[in-house]
């Protein structure tokens, strides 16, 4: 039995049917079909023109509708070899499953869980919701659905953008060695923040190419977009270096006295030898200078 998803356009590899005469695969005189939902109920028209891909090779074109009823279908096929032989039907059954039905992640539950965080910070979360004005799309799915408009950022592309900004962040001194699977709690937001502007920057550079001003008659049609995202990003930005220095001054650094681990002295508590002369003795009630003791 087939599984055919929510949404899906058919095509020849999925309710088809070959018919053959003496075994050789041969044009019927007619031919039609019928789609029964789960309660058996005729979906749309009855005896409906399959197409033709091949000589005794024909599919059911339907574009299965997104809230079609989850279960068991039924196609039913009728055919006739010759106009007076007697009609043999042909019944299959398939199943309708859900859109996202199959779909393993692409990356690690942690990368998934910040690339979902991600979505919420740019109101990418639920397009039919959040995008009022945006127009429909053909993009129907990215580990999830929406019935009519896709998100703006696919998986991909906010990963990548996640993946640099926890570069820009280790980039940054002191030394950090975070990546995505590993990042600490306290430092997700950081991370979320420089991946929202690179985000930001993307619609900018992309609305670069679509704006256009249009006067004539005293009406006038101006988009431009670009700089409101740029403006947006630029301002994320400011933000985000004050609460990545600050972040930063959080890291402890102790240096301590760096000394060889083959010295033995019975002054290797104080730190390293630097003059052939030192002693206790100098540490502790040796004169000063301006560069310290001597």
């Amino acid at each position: 039995m087939s599984a055919i998803k929510q949404g899906k356009t058919l095509t020849q590899d999925d309710l088809s049917v070959f018919l053959y005469l003496n075994n050789v695969l041969s044009d019927p005189y007619t031919i039609n079909f019928t789609l029964k939902d789960p309660d058996g109920n005729i979906i749309g028209l009855p005896n409906r023109i399959p197409r033709k891909f091949g000589t005794g090779s024909y599919y059911a074109p339907w574009l299965v509708p997104m809230d079609e009823p989850l279960g068991i279908h039924r196609i039913e096929w009728y055919y006739k070899q010759t106009a007076t032989s007697l009609e043999n039907s042909n019944i299959e059954d398939f199943d309708i499953v859900p859109v996202c039905a199959g779909e393993q992640p692409l990356y690690p539950e942690m990368i998934m869980y910040l690339i979902k965080h991600l979505r919420i910070k740019l109101r990418d979360i639920n397009p039919d919701k959040d995008y009022h004005f945006a127009p429909p799309s053909s993009e129907q799915t990215i580990m999830g659905f929406t019935r009519t408009r896709g998100y703006r950022w696919p998986d991909e592309t906010l990963y990548f953008h996640l993946v640099q900004a926890t570069n820009f962040i280790n980039l940054i001194p002191p030394d950090t060695d975070f990546t995505l699977v590993n990042l600490p709690a306290p430092w997700q937001p950081l991370v979320l923040l420089q991946a929202m502007i690179y985000a930001l920057w993307d619609l900018a550079i992309l609305w670069m190419n679509e704006e256009f001003v249009y006067s004539l008659n005293g009406i006038s049609l101006d988009i431009s977009r670009s700089d409101k995202y740029s403006g947006a990003a630029a301002t994320l930005q400011g933000q985000m270096d004050t609460q990545l220095e600050g972040a930063k001054r959080r890291i402890h650094i102790i240096r301590g006295l760096a000394q060889s681990k083959y010295t033995f002295s019975y002054g290797a508590a104080l730190g390293p030898w630097v003059a052939s002369k030192m002693s206790i003795k100098k540490w502790v009630v040796g004169s000063q200078s301006g560069r310290g003791f001597i």
